[in-house]
């Protein structure tokens, strides 16, 4: 999942290993529940294949209809390929897998930012690479004009709010400053820690904390909004900008995270048990609300490939349960045209094995 929320493959990894540890079960719950569930409206949507050149191993998607381009990011070979949003075209595919100039060790996520950057983040070297959009046209072998190095912290998905704040979840060592966001300036100083978890129905360390409520999490400057999805509960949080929380929503089926303790070594490490669930998935928020995809399966049968999209308003309050024709494991929104570009692995369309989907809501 984003960031240290693993990738779908690393699900599956994380799976097989579990299968031969014995976990020592620490249970948790949450205090709290909001949302009227009883009127949320139920609707199926069809999709339609986008039709693009073949996509090889595409883990994440990012539509940018400003800039009429959709980046696709890849594990392994060339780690960023752009298509034009109009019509598929192929435009660029740059970054090339290794530890040089202009490579990545993985892409964790690409935003298009105002004044024609493109922010690419490597995950593994904790840093953003600025690219200008000329270039990515333009040159042949594109190289960033600027990269900003996020310490020795612990990252999970970094974003820019705007262009001069850069945000991310927070993974928490030290007792003593507990929080759910960092904030960083653009020389990658880490200027603000806010946010606080759930209640629990037991004590937990920071750690257990942090991995019991891990999360996707995206966020929309011109709403003011950042959301969490978290993955072993269903439970959504909106905070502002600021990192004030505006609303914790439960639901649909109301499920505490179950993650049990492994000591490894000195310490110990936290992860899914049997009985463990999986809640949300990837998220989108815009001036439209809240997109969420969403499991509710046990996490010893969770596929990565989901059905249903939850539609929430600004304030997380459900509104709309949107059931796919077809499994989906990413996607982005444009919420102009109100057009989901999703990615799956089940259209068995001309032989291809991955493709990009598309459903207006």
């Amino acid at each position: 999942m984003d960031g240290y929320s693993l990738p779908p493959i690393h699900m599956k990894q994380l799976l097989s290993s579990l299968l031969i540890l014995i976990f020592f079960q620490l249970g948790c719950g949450n205090k709290e529940s909001t949302g009227v569930w009883k009127d949320v409206t139920n609707v199926d949507l069809k999709g339609t294949v986008f039709e693009t050149d073949d996509l090889t191993l595409p883990v994440r998607i990012v539509v940018s209809k400003a800039n009429n381009l959709m980046a696709i990011i890849n594990r392994g070979g060339m780690m960023v390929s752009l298509y034009k949003l109009s019509d598929g075209a192929h435009v660029k595919s740059f970054g090339r897998q290794g530890d040089g100039p202009g490579e990545f060790l993985n892409v964790g996520n690409v935003q298009f930012l105002e004044g024609g950057k493109v922010a690419v983040l490597g995950t593994a070297k904790k840093k953003f690479s600025m690219y200008s959009l000329s270039s990515l046209y333009e040159d042949e072998n594109p190289m960033p004009f600027k990269t900003i190095n996020l310490g020795s912290g612990n990252i999970t998905q970094p974003q820019f709010l705007g262009k001069d704040l850069i945000a991310d979840t927070r993974f928490n060592y030290d007792p003593d400053s507990i929080g759910r966001l960092n904030f960083f300036n653009t020389e990658g100083k880490n200027i603000k820690v806010t946010g606080s978890y759930p209640e629990t129905n037991v004590e937990m360390s920071p750690v257990h904390l942090t991995q019991s409520y891990n999360s996707f999490w995206d966020n929309d400057e011109a709403s003011k909004r950042i959301v969490l999805s978290h993955t072993y509960t269903d439970m959504i949080e909106v905070y502002d900008t600021e990192g004030s929380l505006i609303n914790r929503v439960s639901g649909p089926d109301y499920f505490a995270p179950n993650l049990g303790e492994r000591k490894v070594g000195e310490g110990s490490m936290f992860a899914p048990i049997k009985g463990s669930k999986v809640g949300y998935f990837a998220n989108r928020v815009g001036p439209k609300g809240i997109l969420a995809l969403y499991s509710g399966e046990p996490f010893a049968s969770f596929s990565d490939r989901i059905t249903e999209l939850i539609h929430f308003d600004l304030d997380g309050q459900p509104k709309t349960r949107f059931q796919l024709d077809l499994p989906v494991f990413h996607f982005d929104v444009d919420w102009q045209s109100q057009t989901i570009y999703a990615l799956s692995m089940e259209v068995n369309q001309d032989g291809r094995e991955f493709a990009v989907l598309t459903y207006d809501f």
